[in-house]
């Protein structure tokens, strides 16, 4: 822990689980409430289920890709170095970056984009949100409560948007949903926290800038090892002045103004790493390999020693007394690595390609599901169905089940409805 960085307390209130809170501890149970939520995630199906989905390259592209799994298992690592140093509880904040995707929809943003156009006048789609309606109902791990029963301080940390969906505003593209479990789990969950409804929790923001670090280094890394990028991409002035243009309305929208200047220094910073790190080892050699670890071993270690904390007079409780402090510089950093990730490989018709099938996949199951639910669900989630008093609520039982399905699974369900051939009476999908 970094000098000055006194640990966070944590109080009864804090530990308070949701929905049942007078939950029995198991008998010689000799873990933390934290540890116990981080062992309810593990073991969650949900959290299975990200070994199937896109992170950037989808998981049947290679063995070495990352999928939504390894990077939430990344995110977890960096998110404890960070709460080491910053004084967080290192339980809590694995807890809450291993949860940080279970809501994500297969066929990565294309696949999330697809269910939040479908679901726009019908409640919404968001990853975020669907995070909370997962850890507080869809997952179930006993008879007496729906939910995985977590912590007032892990549902909490997973709610990067408190702002409720409002079909009025289809602007707000970042919020939860508008549903009595959705509202319920949400109101208890901020409700010792802060007076300003939209300030996040200390352990919120770390989970939140470990996540941003996770996807801008490892996704370079995958990047580099796919052939997308290398040090000449680096050097491409058109390439170079489109990531500067994007980040510097990035940085404007955050209130900070800065020079091409600045962005040329901090992006002369991440070449020289890159440089120094590969310039000298040949391509498809060990040494190669062991290049890129060493450069991503660098940058992670660079953005997880960089923040500090500042203290919140208005806050209720220790979660809140405390602000993530970034330097603009290493923000910037961040920024540009992401934004040549997005530029260089998210836009490229490799990628663009398979997104826009797999968004149109998703249209399809979701329009052939609705068409005839009960037909074409499994029996636990027809019975969902049956409970539904209207449109609204059966399209969100039929986005609850597309969104949990893997990539794998969501290609097989398509082959069988749509594709003529596919399926059979004794082939499971």
């Amino acid at each position: 822990m970094a000098k000055g960085n006194a640990k966070l307390k944590y109080s009864e209130l804090d530990e308070e689980r949701y929905p049942k809170k007078d939950e029995p501890k198991r008998r010689g149970d000799k873990r933390s409430c934290f540890e116990v939520d981080r062992s309810r995630i593990i073991h969650s199906s949900s959290f299975r289920r990200l070994q199937g989905k896109t992170q950037v390259f989808s998981p049947g592209e290679g063995d070495f890709y990352r999928n939504r799994l390894t990077h939430s298992l990344e995110v977890a690592q960096i998110g404890k170095g960070l709460a080491i140093r910053l004084g967080a509880n290192t339980d809590l904040v694995e807890a809450i970056c291993l949860a940080h995707d279970l809501g994500h929809a297969p066929f990565g943003h294309a696949g999330g984009e697809a269910l939040g156009e479908l679901m726009k006048k019908r409640g919404g789609f968001e990853a975020n949100a669907q995070n909370i309606r997962i850890v507080t109902l869809l997952e179930e791990r006993r008879e007496d409560y729906v939910g995985l029963n977590l912590t007032r301080s892990t549902v909490d940390g997973l709610l990067k948007y408190k702002v409720m969906y409002n079909k009025d505003n289809p602007d707000v593209k970042k919020f939860y949903y508008d549903d009595e479990c959705s509202k319920n789990a949400v109101e208890w969950a901020s409700k010792f926290g802060h007076p300003t409804q939209n300030t996040l929790s200390f352990e919120c923001q770390i989970m939140s800038w470990a996540d941003e670090v996770a996807y801008a280094v490892h996704d370079f890394e995958d990047a580099l090892h796919g052939g997308f990028i290398t040090i000449n991409t680096a050097h491409d002035s058109g390439l170079v002045q489109d990531i500067y243009k994007e980040v510097n309305k990035k940085l404007q929208e955050d209130s900070n103004d800065v020079s091409e200047q600045f962005l040329e220094e901090q992006w002369n910073w991440l070449v020289e790493r890159m440089t120094e790190r590969l310039a000298l080892s040949p391509k498809h050699t060990q040494k190669a390999k062991a290049a890129r670890k060493h450069l991503t071993s660098d940058l992670i270690t660079h953005f997880i020693h960089s923040p500090g904390r500042t203290e919140d007079g208005n806050a209720k409780t220790d979660r809140y007394r405390y602000r993530l402090q970034i330097p603009l510089e290493v923000h910037t950093r961040q920024l540009l690595l992401n934004k040549f990730i997005e530029l260089r490989v998210m836009r490229s018709y490799n990628v663009q390609s398979l997104e826009a099938k797999g968004k149109m996949m998703i249209q399809k199951l979701f329009s052939v599901m609705m068409n005839d639910p009960k037909k074409l669900l499994p029996e636990d989630w027809r019975i969902q169905i049956g409970k539904c008093h209207n449109n609204q609520e059966m399209a969100r039982v039929i986005c609850d089940y597309i969104s949990g399905m893997t990539d794998s699974f969501a290609g097989r369900m398509y082959a069988r409805l749509f594709i003529p051939g596919a399926g059979s009476v004794y082939e499971p999908i």
